[in-house]
């Protein structure tokens, strides 16, 4: 951790802008010292920032040349004595924590272990268009150019796992026995049996996952992160069809919301009724339904809108097409928050 992320952590925990993780871990440190009072005003940050930064590097210092590049390794300095006392061993293993907590380990597919192997392939797409890449479950890929897919000949018997760098659609094939996982720096997807698209972005640090069909769980692709780990604060997303997550690896936190065009999501073997989509004189309770049903997406109304009238084919349009054609006929207005759709009255 530099000198300014613990300045700048330390002016975001007096403006009340940190997560509770960075929130615990400022007032853990904060105990250090030993102050009778309890926190500290932005006049005493300098002095505090001071004191608590000798303190932390007084008691660690970084080993230099480690495998792990993304795992700095702290140790104690070696005292003159043997024993220790328990109150700096205390004091020790909190900011052990604490470093922890700002520097954690990426986990791998557990096939990279042997990634030299004849077994394993390391796909780049070079070419211009969408790559397809068929696995030996019967899953696909579409890889875009530029992109990269590392994965086994031969899935594990427990899990099927696949390693991301850059953009993908995959079309995952069902099999609740065998989770499929997708990793990239940022994040790690799993899913049993659906489709989706992970793009991930090297120089904006961010990764986003968009559902089409079935059910996915996105998480940090961090293996120790201890602070998390106590506190039982690990980030994670679920993730339903025409939803989409961006994962910030600066800022460690996942922003979900729908995507920019959702589609229909139709059962196996379910086609459209366009009659479904047709309506005289119909509440617009009903008509909200429908679409709610069409998208699986929750859209919360107010009385007056659900009490109106809506006549009209809405066939043939996207979701947001057909909302602006109810609103405009009822004289109302839609937003969206998160993964939810509300529509109000205008006010005119």
């Amino acid at each position: 951790m530099s000198r300014k992320n613990f300045h700048d952590l330390l002016a975001r925990y007096l403006e009340g802008k940190c997560t509770a993780e960075e929130n615990e871990t400022v007032e853990q440190w904060y105990k250090m010292l030993d102050d009778e009072k309890v926190g500290f005003t932005r006049e005493e940050l300098s002095s505090v920032e001071n004191r608590l930064w000798t303190k932390i590097s007084s008691q660690f210092k970084e080993i230099p040349d480690q495998p792990e590049a993304t795992l700095p390794v702290y140790q104690f300095f070696a005292g003159k004595r043997s024993m220790v006392g328990r109150a700096a061993a205390l004091a020790g293993f909190v900011v052990a924590i604490s470093m922890l907590f700002f520097y954690s380990k990426q986990k791998n597919p557990d096939f990279n272990v042997a990634v030299k192997n004849e077994s394993v392939v390391h796909f780049i797409n070079k070419s211009a268009t969408p790559e397809p890449i068929y696995l030996q479950d019967g899953s696909y890929v579409l890889l875009k150019p530029g992109s990269a897919l590392t994965y086994p000949k031969h899935f594990a018997r427990q899990k099927r796992e696949v390693y991301l760098t850059g953009e993908g659609y995959f079309l995952i094939s069902k099999n609740p026995a065998r989770p499929f996982l997708v990793y990239n720096n940022n994040t790690i997807t799993r899913v049993v049996g659906t489709s989706f698209i992970i793009s991930s972005d090297a120089e904006t640090h961010k990764t986003e996952v968009s559902v089409q069909t079935g059910r996915v769980i996105v998480t940090e692709n961090i293996e120790e992160n201890l602070i998390k780990t106590v506190l039982g604060k690990k980030a994670e997303v679920i993730l339903t069809p025409n939803q989409k997550t961006t994962y910030n690896s600066e800022q460690q936190r996942f922003t979900t919301t729908l995507v920019a065009a959702p589609l229909p999501v139709l059962k196996h073997n379910e086609t459209l009724n366009k009659a479904d989509f047709v309506f005289n004189e119909a509440p617009v309770s009903t008509v909200l339904k429908a679409l709610e049903k069409m998208y699986a997406i929750e859209i919360i109304a107010a009385k007056e809108v659900n009490e109106a009238t809506f006549t009209g084919d809405i066939n043939g349009m996207d979701l947001y097409s057909k909302l602006d054609l109810i609103c405009q006929s009822i004289h109302a207005g839609y937003q969206i928050s998160g993964t939810k759709i509300y529509i109000n009255k205008s006010i005119n």
